[in-house]
Parts: C-alpha cells; sequence; structure tokens
C-alpha cells in the first residue's frame, strides 16, 4: 500500500525544467517557464513576482516563492532592483546547486533568508551585493537572528563561493574572513532551544486524557455520524422548490426537527465541550476528534506532523512475526530522498487499531459529502490515495469555507485548538520544572514565560517525538540505533541528540511491576553478576587484558576467590562499582553505552581499558577471520581491510597468550 502511495507520489512531483544545458548565459530571460500545469501549460516565469513550486512537490502541497515584497504596486529603482537580485539568487539556489534540485520545503527556507536580506537592505538603502561582499554588514544582519538562520546563510554564501562571481555577480567573503560568522552560527546552535520534553506527570496526565476522550467520543461515533448525514441532505433545495417554500426555512424547520431527534447523551458530549447542538457544532466534534486521534498516534509512533498528516484512510496494518502480532502505521515521509515521499512506517500500539477504525468511518463520511463539491471523485472512497484526516471543510455547504483543492487533510496544528486538553491535568508544578532542570541542567527553564509554575502547558507535536525517545533511553528498551529508525532521522547523532538528558530523567515503566521492560531491568543486576562470576571467577579459560586484571587483584588472589557469594557480586553491580557485558572477543566491564563495538569493529576490544580478552573466543575469532580473508579476491580494497582486522588478532595473541 505505502509503494504504491509513494510511485502515485513521485508521479505528482514534476521535473523542473532545465537551463544551464539549453543555453551559454548564466541566468535566464524572463521568459524562462519556472513551473508548469500538469497538463504542461506555462504556470509561473522567471519574469513573474511568484513562482509557483507546488508542482514540485510530491504531496501536492501549495509552495509560492513570492519577490512581491510590497505588495502589488508599482515600485521604484531600489526595489525594482533588490527584487531582481532576489531573483538571480533564487535561481542560484534552484537551478545551481551542487546537489541538484532541493525540495520545495528547502527551498522556501532559503526564501525566507532572501526575505531578510531584501528588508535588511532596504532599509539601509543598500543593494544585496554589498551586503554579501561586506563581513560587516553581513554581520549585522545575522547578530540577532535564529540559528537556523544564520546556518541557511552560511549555506548560501557557501553556494556563491563554489561559483564564479563574474557569472553570478554576486561576491562573497573567504571562509577566513567568515570564520567570525561562523562563531556566531556555532553560538546560534549551541544556545537554541531544543524542543522541551513532557514532565512525566504531564506525559502521563496526557495519554490518559487522550484515551478517555477517544472512548467518550466512541459512545457517540455513530450518533455523530448519522445526524451529520441526516442535516446534509442534496435535495433540500429540491424540496423546497417542489413545496414552494423558502430554503432557509425548509432549512430552519428541519432542524428542529432534527434537534428533537438528538439523544441526551449527544447533547451531553456537545454542550460539555463547549459546541453547540448544530451542523456547526457537529463539525467541530469531528475536526476535534481528529485533532485527539492524531495526537495520540504521534505519542504512539513517534511520526512527524506530515507524516501522519498525509497518511492514507488504510493506514493500519498488523503483521505477525514469530508468533507475535505488531500493530503498524504506514505512510510516506520525505527526510531521505530530498523531498519526495517514499514509504515508511511506524510501529504503534494495539490501542491504535481502534483510533484508525473511528477515525476511517469519519472519513469516509466526510468524502461522501465532498463529492458534492467535486463531482469528479470516484463514487468508492480510494483507500490509497484518500488521507485518513480528511478535512472537515468539506461538510460545509458555503463554498468560501470548502478547500479549493479535492481530498486534501484538515488543520490539525494544536498551537490552533489548544482549549481541547482543557480538562487535562497539564498544569505545571514546581516538581515537573525540578524535573525538567534534571534533564537538562544547563537550561533556565524558570525564566522562560511557558513553564511558569501555575501555567497551561502547551501541547506540540514534535514534544511527543522528544518525549518518546526520552524516556525510551531512560527505561532501557530501545538503542540509539533502533530509535533513528523509529524516529526516521537520518544519523544517530540526530537520534542521540533527541534523547538527550535520558540519563537523568525518570523511568515511567518502573511502577509497573509487569512490564518486560520493569521485570528486565529489575533482574538486569542479578544477570550481570552471575555472568560474570561465570566467565571471570569461576571458569578455567585463560584470560587476558586490564579485566582480568581487575579479577585478580580485587576479586582473586593467589586462587582464593575473595568475593564468593552471588548477592555480594550484585549488590556491587547495582552500586555501581562494577559492570560486566559478554562480547565477541571475551568480555566488557564499562558501565553505560559503548560507543567502540558500536562501530561494529572486530578489533576495537583488543587495546580497550575496560575489555577483557578470551583465549578461547579470541581463537574462534582469529580461524573465522582466516576463512572470511582466504574467500575475498587478492588485491582489493575489502581483502586488504579483513587482512589488517586479522593481523591485529594474530599480534595480540602471539603477545599475550604463549
Amino acid at each position: 500500500m505505502t509503494s504504491a502511495m509513494a510511485t502515485k507520489a513521485r508521479s505528482r512531483a514534476m521535473t523542473p525544467p532545465q537551463w544551464g544545458s539549453l543555453s551559454s548565459a548564466f541566468y535566464p530571460p524572463d521568459s524562462f517557464v519556472v513551473s508548469r500545469h500538469q497538463n504542461g501549460a506555462p504556470l509561473s516565469l522567471y519574469g513573474s513576482r511568484e513562482w509557483d513550486m507546488s508542482p514540485y512537490d510530491g504531496r501536492g502541497v501549495r509552495r509560492n516563492v513570492s519577490f512581491a515584497f510590497w505588495g502589488k504596486g508599482d515600485y521604484d529603482t531600489l526595489k525594482s532592483m533588490l527584487v531582481d537580485s532576489a531573483k538571480r539568487l533564487m535561481f542560484i539556489v534552484i537551478w545551481r546547486h551542487p546537489h541538484g534540485f532541493l525540495a520545495p520545503s528547502t527551498l522556501l527556507k532559503y526564501h525566507e533568508v532572501i526575505r531578510e536580506m531584501v528588508r535588511f537592505c532596504f532599509h539601509r538603502r543598500i543593494c544585496l551585493e554589498e551586503l554579501l561582499r561586506s563581513a560587516k554588514y553581513s554581520r549585522s544582519l545575522v547578530v540577532e537572528k535564529y540559528a537556523s538562520f544564520v546556518k541557511r546563510f552560511l549555506a548560501l554564501t557557501s553556494l556563491l563561493r563554489k561559483q564564479k562571481s563574474s557569472q553570478t555577480g554576486f561576491s562573497v567573503p573567504s571562509n577566513r574572513d567568515q570564520a567570525p560568522l561562523r562563531k556566531l552560527s556555532k553560538a546560534a546552535i549551541d544556545g537554541s532551544l531544543q524542543y522541551a520534553p513532557l514532565p512525566s506527570r504531564i506525559y502521563e496526565n496526557l495519554l490518559n486524557g487522550l484515551m478517555e476522550e477517544i472512548e467518550e467520543f466512541k459512545k457517540v461515533e455513530d450518533q455523530i455520524i448519522s445526524a451529520v448525514s441526516a442535516l446534509r441532505s442534496e435535495s433540500i433545495r429540491a424540496d423546497a422548490i417542489r413545496e414552494n417554500k423558502n430554503v432557509k426555512t425548509l432549512y430552519a424547520h428541519r432542524l428542529r426537527l432534527w434537534r428533537k431527534g438528538i439523544s441526551p447523551r449527544l447533547t451531553a458530549y456537545l454542550t460539555s465541550r463547549g459546541l453547540r447542538v448544530s451542523r456547526y457544532g457537529l463539525n467541530s466534534a469531528i475536526s476535534r476528534f481528529q485533532r485527539i486521534a492524531k495526537t495520540f498516534l504521534h505519542a504512539f509512533s513517534g511520526a512527524r506532523d506530515s507524516e501522519l498528516l498525509h497518511a492514507p484512510f488504510a493506514c493500519h496494518t498488523t503483521v505477525l512475526l514469530d508468533g507475535i502480532g505488531y500493530h503498524l502505521l504506514l505512510s510516506t515521509t520525505t527526510k531521505f530522498e530530498n523531498g519526495i515521499p517514499v514509504s515508511a512506517f511506524w510501529v504503534t500500539c494495539d490501542y491504535a487499531e481502534t483510533v484508525v477504525r473511528s477515525c476511517q468511518k469519519l472519513c469516509a463520511l466526510i468524502y461522501q459529502i465532498s463529492r458534492i463539491h467535486f463531482p469528479s471523485l470516484p463514487k468508492e472512497l480510494v483507500e490509497s490515495s484518500t488521507p485518513l484526516f480528511l478535512s472537515t471543510g468539506y461538510l460545509y455547504r458555503d463554498k468560501r469555507r470548502v478547500p479549493r483543492r479535492r481530498n486534501r487533510p484538515g488543520e490539525t496544528r494544536l498551537a490552533l485548538t489548544p482549549e481541547i486538553f482543557s480538562s487535562f491535568d497539564l498544569y505545571i508544578r514546581d516538581e515537573d520544572i525540578k524535573e525538567l532542570e534534571e534533564i537538562d541542567v544547563n537550561r533556565a527553564w524558570r525564566s522562560e514565560k511557558r513553564f511558569k509554575v501555575g501555567s497551561f502547558w502547551q501541547v506540540q507535536n514534535h514534544q511527543l517525538r522528544r518525549s518518546l525517545a526520552l524516556y525510551a533511553k531512560a527505561a532501557g528498551i530501545i538503542q540509539s540505533t533502533s530509535l533513528r529508525r523509529v524516529l526516521k532521522h537520518i544519523s544517530v547523532g540526530m537520534s542521540d541528540y533527541y534523547a538527550r538528558g535520558s540519563e537523568s530523567a525518570k523511568n515511567i515503566l518502573e511502577d509497573d511491576p509487569y512490564h518486560m521492560c520493569n521485570v528486565y531491568q529489575s533482574n538486569e543486576a542479578d544477570a550481570e553478576a552471575l555472568l560474570f562470576l561465570r566467565d571471570l571467577v569461576q571458569s578455567n579459560d585463560e584470560w587476558s587484558g586490564p579485566l582480568a586484571t581487575f579479577v585478580d587483584r580485587h576479586i582473586r588472589t593467589d586462587s582464593i576467590v575473595i568475593v564468593k557469594s552471588r548477592a555480594e557480586m550484585t549488590s556491587r553491580v547495582k552500586r555501581g562499582l562494577m559492570a560486566y557485558q559478554d562480547t565477541y572477543l571475551g568480555g566488557c566491564g564499562k558501565r553505560g553505552h559503548c560507543e567502540k563495538r558500536a562501530m561494529r569493529s572486530l578489533v576495537e576490544c583488543l587495546d580497550c581499558n575496560k575489555s577483557g580478552i578470551n583465549k578461547r573466543k579470541l581463537d574462534r575469532a582469529i580461524a573465522a577471520q582466516t576463512n572470511i580473508v582466504a574467500r575475498l579476491p587478492a588485491g582489493t580494497m575489502e581483502r586488504r581491510a579483513e587482512e589488517e582486522d586479522l593481523r591485529a588478532l594474530t599480534a595480540y595473541r602471539a603477545k599475550n597468550f604463549n
């Protein structure tokens, strides 16, 4: 299903027209076609004051690059000159970038930087060329900007530096001259505020509140669908003509009859949430539930906002692996192929199936009503192309409120409707701030207005990704590499950044004695102690390395075992005095995460000051490595690399074991 979605998204994203290979001129004329309609007709020209880049977006999102910085009126000489320079800069970003055509969303970020540059130049009555040429002006521009702006501005100057100034007309300072700007960029990045994780109490209250809201909605779900269907009659105008009555009069009469048929439960549900018992109240109730459901899926999947917003109708599936069923959310992500959607899935909880089923019922209702506005829609809902969170704007009769294009997802930004969480206990307490201070000791939490004690916590979708990463790492149920796959990050470093502070975060699973994570953690110290005793203390195998030396000095002296009992060994592990993990060459006594073995190198343990090398395991590794080398073609880079590992293993054995 997701592969079909990704294929359709790829076909929807048009290929930009070429210029550099068609002419020797660096910049195109005003008649150059920047974008085209699906039928091939010109949509935007280089000389236009607005470039519509929507045809290049794989999801069909509207993307406009506007150069009408001062409205639609006539521009004087300076304004016209700034607009012309801004167009040339955007042309370089779009058509002269070494990595090819960038994602439309990325182009808009560059456009924001260029727009700020134009504003800066206009107030100082200078041109863009002078701004870019002067290190002084550049510093004045970025000195008070946010981190991403400084980073993007430096990327723009780096791109210009790779071009010939004689062709572009723009000259920029050298790398050495821009060193102060890079320091500003680093300071801005270091000082930028990361998305705050939800304190454990607020996190728990939010999740419980979401589940309660979903259960309450399910009690009136069928009644809402029936009520909306009854109100939205396609034949009301025809009935008015036939009965010779005014449309408004007839509709008011039907509304009175409809209200009499509303159940007390549905009335109580609407009024308790501040909604009117009317078609507008019903539409708002559906929108409200979509936001609740989407927030729940964010919390239990780690997906980004756009990834769930464009999830298809058939976004849920269950797979069976080794007799265990796993629930998956299917959608697409644009993070891996330069803005082009590719298939992706997220593991979620079993309750997500219930949430998706409710959303599908609402989606089917909205879809059939949307066919009134867009008769060309297929009669049967297309599960692979219809978004699960279909816009409730299609429910309205007023054409001005209906989305202009068909099959568009609705507006689900939580910042627009924070009142949906008003019944949850999300008011900040002093204990919550103390918990945040333990997670990030370098951040002045109490000086930020949004984290004042007594204020209501403003929930954001991205906070749920951060919280998932933080508490999952704190509970010890996931590694950084697995977390990268869950969050769809390009690098492990970004996943570690999301989980930053997890070592000080509360383990929210420790209160559940039956959770597998809690069972594992409660027995982890016993397991380490037993392994240590079995492998190092009670074994007759030959060992070498720092860990073996530690055992000889502190655990066993002259063949006399000092630490005899498992309880004493377990106590040492729990107190952090020692640790032990089994490795492919022996054992490791490092407490916490090992950075060396994460590189998947066979020989990293040989010179580690926390490792112990077992002779029997070392011999087995040498034999396996010898077979690997023998199978590789002579003279290849792969063979040379494997031979280096084999030499290191044999050299260690010759030096440490007779």
